[in-house]
Order: C-alpha cells, then structure tokens, then sequence
C-alpha cells in the first residue's frame, strides 16, 4: 500500500485528524506499510505535504503537522460547527531531521539533481528541518559540500554542477551510465568552446569549414581573413532537387552578436549571388538579432550560438572521438526463449 493510502485508512478509521508520525505509527502497526525504511514518518510527511497541493487532494492540513481528510472539511454555507471529533489533538512534540537526511529525502522525492538552495527550501516546507539561523541554504549547501569532501566515493550526494546536488543512487546501472555519459558530454562541450574561444580567427573559420563539410555541404570556401565584406565562408548544400548557396560570418568571441551585425551581413550577402546566410559563433545572440534574422520576405540567416556549435561538433565528430560501451541487463524472462 502507498503511504497516501495508508494514511487514509488510518485517519478514516481515527475519525480524527491526526499529526503525520502519529499516522505513519498507527499505519506501521496495522501492516499497511513496509517498516524497512529508515525514516518512515518523514517520507508520510513530505508524501502528505505534496499531495494537499492537489486540487484533488484527499487531505487537508489543520494544523503544523496535522493532516485530516478533505471529506470532513465542512460545507462553505454550512453553519454548523464542526464536530468535536475534528478539533486537533495536541501536537506531539516534533522531531526533525538532521540536513543531510532531509537532502535525501528531498532528493528521492523529486527523483532529479536540485540545487541547494531548493532542497533546502523544500526540506522547510515539509517540515523535515528546523532552521534556527538566517541562512538555512547556505547551511543546506555548506552541509553537501563538506559531506562530499569528507566521505568522497562513499557519500550519498554527488555534484552535477555548480551547487547542484544527486544522489550516488541513482549511478546504479544503465540509469548511471546514462548519466555518466551525460554528464561527459556537458564536459566536452565545455572544454570544447573553452578551446574554440581561444584559438585565432583564421583557425576558427577554418575549423567551421570543416564542420560544414561534414554535414554535408560542398564546394566550401573559407574566403580571404578581414577582406570579405563580413562574409567568412561560402559553401553548397543540396536540399532535394535543390542547390542552395550560403554565406557564413563567424564570431569567436563570449558575448552576444547584436542586432548591427545580422543587419550588416544582410546587406554584404547580396554581392555573393546566395540563397541563405549563416552567423556561428561561440558566443550567443542577443534579442535584437533573432529578430533581424527572422524578419520575412528576405533571405533568411540562420543563427548557431555557441552551445549548438558544440552540439554539432560532437554530432559530426569533429575535435571529438566517439567510443561504444556494450550494456549488458539481466533478463531472466530470456533464459527460457529459443533463439
């Protein structure tokens, strides 16, 4: 049985609203839920602290920690005061959980990486921490960290980014090779852009030559370096029965390509007779630019910042080198099928 479900037998057999620990004891008793957790009344606490959040929730909170069925809440033009039976009883004194458990909790719960500061803020909603200071994220996040320093391999959290926090659980099996892979990848890319920014104008343009080539464009030619008119590369693409021309400025640089250039390079592409323009950089766009760029009734250009250059170096194995793991799953309702 869900603990969802527990507990709403156990308060529709209480009659009563009851405090959470109160509820997941009187389910542990009656056989409704499995006792191997470790801590089970936090689980129903943070499961109930969730669900009420439903328009279709089957509880409500009447209290710190206090939970009834949303059955008993009583009609808006009723009159009548509520049954003695509901009133709250007086609450249990609390306990808390220490911050690393309530990570864990947290974490299993939302079954994704979340930075500290959102653990820690949903520790607080659902009870399951006490803060007694002004800064109860960066304790959150002081907490993992040093948890991590000091246990290494053996502790339960790992990092997937600045001040983002997993579980090592989840590392387990094909579901952490998966992140394993992903989390190479976004390091790849990283180092692959810090390269690309640091290379010389003529390289970059030559690499994006390249990188042209092997999706599939032909007849490329990386014109003459700063006597160009703005445009950097010209290559040919079929597209069906189609043969397109296209122009391509590159900007190595971080920061944004402003609307100027997208203009600019509108105006240079009419003396190179082609069909589409193209701005890569390893930098990013800003609005103005995607707007240019996107205007109608006049020859489109396309837009490749800095992340989807990455993406399409790595796709087309350019400056990257691909390598094949074999996974192997137990599947035991195999061993009796015939080849």
């Amino acid at each position: 049985m869900t603990f969802l479900d527990a507990a709403y037998e156990v308060l529709k057999q209480a009659g009563q609203p009851l405090h959470y620990a109160d509820i997941t004891a009187r389910a542990l008793a009656a056989g409704l839920l499995d006792p191997r957790g470790q801590t089970p009344d936090a689980t129903m606490g943070s499961r109930l602290y969730v669900d009420i959040k439903r328009p279709d929730s089957r509880f409500r909170k009447v209290g710190r920690g206090v939970f009834g069925l949303a059955e008993w809440q009583p009609e808006a033009d009723t009159i009548t005061a509520p049954p003695a039976a509901l009133v709250p009883p007086p609450e249990p004194a609390k306990s808390y959980l220490s911050y690393k458990e309530a990570a864990l909790q947290v974490l299993q719960e939302a079954g994704q990486p979340l930075h500290y500061q959102e653990i820690a803020r949903q520790a607080i909603e659902q009870e399951l921490i006490n803060p007694q200071g002004l800064t109860p994220d960066a304790t959150m996040g002081a907490q993992l960290y040093s948890n991590l320093k000091r246990r290494g391999s053996e502790s339960p959290f790992r990092r997937e980014g600045r001040g983002t926090f997993a579980l090592a659980e989840w590392e387990e099996g094909t579901r952490g090779i998966v992140r394993q892979a992903a989390r190479q990848r976004r390091e790849v890319k990283r180092r692959l852009l810090e390269t690309l920014r640091g290379i010389e104008p003529g390289e970059f343009e030559q690499l994006v030559g390249r990188l042209l080539g092997a999706m599939g464009y032909e007849n490329i030619q990386v014109t003459r370096h700063n006597s160009d008119g703005g445009v950097d590369v010209l290559a040919e693409i079929e597209v069906g029965v189609l043969r397109l021309r296209a122009a391509v400025q590159v900007k190595r640089r971080k920061g944004n390509v402003q609307r100027p250039v997208v203009s600019q390079l509108r105006g240079d592409m009419a003396q190179w007779d082609v069909d589409q323009g193209m701005i890569i950089t390893t930098g990013s766009f800003s609005d103005g630019a995607k707007q240019v760029a996107r205007l109608r009734n006049v020859t489109p250009i396309s837009l490749i910042d800095g992340d989807r250059v990455t993406d399409l170096l790595i796709e087309h194995g350019v400056g990257v080198r691909r390598e094949t793991v074999e996974v192997v799953t137990f599947a035991p309702e195999r061993l009796g099928e015939e080849e």
